[in-house]
């Protein structure tokens, strides 16, 4: 189980931490690039409960789960651009382009999901979840591609309150849209997919930033020279 202590905070006697400042106009930034990702992606769904022929139903729900998809990938780094830590930061390639899959696949089977007439509370609870879980593996995949010159580690309570809220908002917002619909039958779709496309973007955009809170930057002392350790060099 080192594992969970490669990953989690258990322990804060052997490290120091040190937490960052956020540039609030790429934060509102991100969030606004969430938020439009799933409302186009919604669009996306809605053309395709009107499309009979098979072949283009699949290019509109494929094309919907890319841009959701694509959404919450660059919700993720426009985020951590908007994070200041004060350390030099690069990305692994593969593992940054690689990050983006749980999402597609997660967002194409929920779009799938949302093209029927009729939904079962359960069908909306499965299609909410994986669109938490997606984007919550999505983070922290990308996270994992980060390579800094310091350890990164979670506290247990953020991270499970960060999928959770992940989770709950998706479920949130795929109801809310189902069950409008189902309501005001006239309403214009529009509407209704942008009122979903708002909560969908606080699930993304606060699984991101809730997942931020529990992060730790840890250096430990037994890398530093004791002369650095004693003049505060860091």
């Amino acid at each position: 189980m080192n594992w969970l202590h490669d990953f989690f905070v258990f322990d804060m006697t052997s490290y120091h931490s040190d937490m960052g400042t956020y540039n609030y106009w790429l934060v509102l930034l991100s969030v606004i690039i969430s938020s439009a990702a799933a409302f186009f992606s919604l669009h996306f769904a809605s053309v395709a409960q009107h499309i009979t022929i098979k072949k283009h139903k699949t290019i509109a729900l494929a094309s919907g789960s890319l841009v959701m998809a694509g959404g919450i990938w660059s919700m993720h780094f426009v985020g951590m651009l908007a994070y200041d830590m004060s350390h030099s930061v690069s990305y692994e390639p593969w593992l940054t382009l690689f990050s983006i899959l749980p999402s597609v696949v997660a967002s194409y089977i929920t779009l799938n999901l949302l093209i029927q007439d009729k939904l079962t509370p359960w069908q909306l609870i499965l299609g909410g979840t994986l669109v938490g879980a997606g984007i919550g593996t999505m983070h922290y995949m990308g996270m994992a591609a980060m390579e800094m010159d310091v350890d990164l580690r979670y506290d247990p309570f953020w991270f499970a309150l960060s999928i959770f809220v992940a989770v709950a908002l998706a479920i949130i917002a795929l109801s809310a849209r189902y069950h409008i619909k189902q309501i005001r039958k006239n309403l214009n779709e529009n509407i209704i997919n942008a009122f979903s496309a708002a909560i969908m973007g606080a699930a993304i955009s606060g699984m991101h930033y809730i997942g931020m809170t529990g992060v730790s930057i840890h250096f430990s002392p037994r890398s530093f020279p004791r002369s650095s350790l004693a003049h505060g060099e860091w």
